[in-house]
């Protein structure tokens, strides 16, 4: 198992709600606007993702993460309804960088 961080900004969308986070189809966490959460993420997992409803982000490959990282939950404003309901990638991206 790995330690890491996961930051997320105040961002537009989900602005009330609870982000999950996944490791590939685990729950490992959840994280609210603007805080940051410790998750242990397994050694065998491929990806994380961010997940609110049935709607989740693009993947995040796990091989580079190192114990300690900070991961940024980066989330922004979209007027696609297909992102808004979950059919395409939600408008969050988990990356190494706050945006």
């Amino acid at each position: 198992m790995r330690t890491i961080s996961v930051a997320r900004n105040k961002g537009w969308f989900g602005r009330f709600r609870d982000a999950t986070i996944l490791a590939d189809d685990v729950e490992i966490g959840r994280v609210k606007p603007g805080k940051t959460v410790n998750a242990q993420v397994p050694d065998d997992a491929n990806n994380l993702y961010a997940k609110m409803d049935w709607g989740r982000s693009s993947p995040y490959p796990v091989i580079n993460i190192k114990d300690g990282q900070t991961i940024y939950m980066n989330a922004w404003f979209t007027l696609n309804l297909l992102r808004n309901i979950g059919i395409i990638p939600i408008p969050i991206a988990l990356d190494d960088e706050p945006r």
